[in-house]
């Protein structure tokens, strides 16, 4: 599998030159020498171009199918991409395990198509890029967790500070990150998120914060405007738009809680919406560090329009489920006046009168 992996990488490699790729690719704002380092190819059309050419090379169907380079139809196996980008995916010893194959501009079927799970093969367990970045955490860079493989080139281009990698179309796993920490000491440099700030992409990086919230301290997370990702603004704004992009960074665990919260922060919510609300980011705040608790509850409840003390209530819960506390703080309007409870009544006992002997 990893012999027909690599023969077709090289194969792919051999055909970009005389394809769209290579002035795709320049036109997004990566030059020759970017593309060398990357080493993108190009699935020609066809249904059989990849399948011919490597059997003719001796690789067997079977091993093939197996490293999911054709997939059977009909009984007969064709090529898994056809007329796209093919982008090398690596394990962290380098070794092509699979692709990911984007389409041509305008073409129909899906932007992005990623090899089928193999054997070796499995999305989160890869990263895209890490291979090629290693080198570069090693001196120091700090790791970027973004959305895209383009996205990844386009802040490795930009910043010699950053080394950016890519979860390959997946929410970041367990597995993957400790992937990452086999290339990076994570207790010494904690990683940046930077994913699109559309909605898919904000619930994306507080998804991610479940993964990385098990890291000793503070994660960041950079939302990069709706409709542009790091690829897009180094297209538009050159390598200095990126870098730009990447200083907007604020606490992922802050981000979580937005996420959590941003639909029932309107006027018009409901007490049960705003109470299932305050929970969700009760869960996110009893992981954080008691030196940030306080700050995270005095954010949801100026959001949420909530009593401290319920909020804190909340937290205790999440912290300490057994109690069921939150079940003892309801939610109230904010601000509120709690009614001072009246002082207990005196209980009054029948007097007890002692008889003669």
């Amino acid at each position: 599998m990893l012999d027909a992996l690599e023969a077709a990488h090289e194969y792919f490699h051999s055909q970009l030159p005389s394809s769209w790729a290579p002035q795709y690719l320049s036109d997004r704002g990566f030059s020759a020498e970017v593309q060398a380092q990357w080493q993108p190819g190009h699935a020609p059309a066809g249904w059989r171009n990849l399948f011919n050419a490597l059997t003719g090379q001796g690789h067997t169907p079977e091993a093939l199918l197996a490293a999911g380079l054709v997939r059977a139809k009909n009984g007969r196996l064709y090529d898994v991409f056809r007329d796209r980008i093919t982008l090398p995916v690596r394990d962290l010893q380098g070794r092509v395990v699979g692709f990911i194959g984007r389409a041509a501009p305008g073409s129909d079927g899906p932007k992005y198509l990623n090899s089928p799970e193999t054997a070796l093969f499995k999305k989160g367990h890869l990263l895209y890029g890490l291979h090629e970045v290693k080198a570069k955490l090693a001196s120091g860079a700090r790791p970027v967790i973004v959305e895209g493989a383009f996205d990844a080139w386009a802040i490795n281009l930009a910043s010699t500070a950053h080394a950016a990698v890519a979860p390959s179309g997946t929410a970041f796993t367990p597995a993957q990150l400790d992937l990452l920490s086999q290339a990076v000491h994570l207790a010494k440099t904690t990683p940046l998120m930077a994913l699109d700030g559309d909605p898919a992409g904000r619930r994306g990086a507080a998804r991610a914060w479940k993964v990385l919230s098990q890291l000793k301290g503070n994660v960041g997370a950079v939302c990069f405007p709706e409709h542009q990702d790091p690829a897009e603004i180094l297209s538009r704004q050159g390598p200095a738009g990126v870098r730009d992009a990447l200083k907007a960074e604020r606490p992922l665990a802050d981000l979580a809680i937005d996420v959590a919260i941003e639909s029932s922060a309107d006027p018009s919510a409901s007490t049960e919406t705003r109470l299932v609300a305050a929970r969700a980011a009760a869960e996110i705040i009893a992981r954080l560090p008691p030196t940030q608790v306080s700050r995270q509850v005095a954010r949801v409840c100026e959001a949420l329009r909530i009593d401290h003390r319920d909020m804190t209530g909340y937290v205790v819960a999440a912290v300490s489920p057994v109690t069921q506390a939150a079940e003892t703080f309801p939610l109230l309007p904010h601000p509120t006046t709690r009614t001072p409870s009246p002082p207990p009544r005196p209980v009054h006992r029948p007097r007890t009168t002692r008889r003669s002997p």
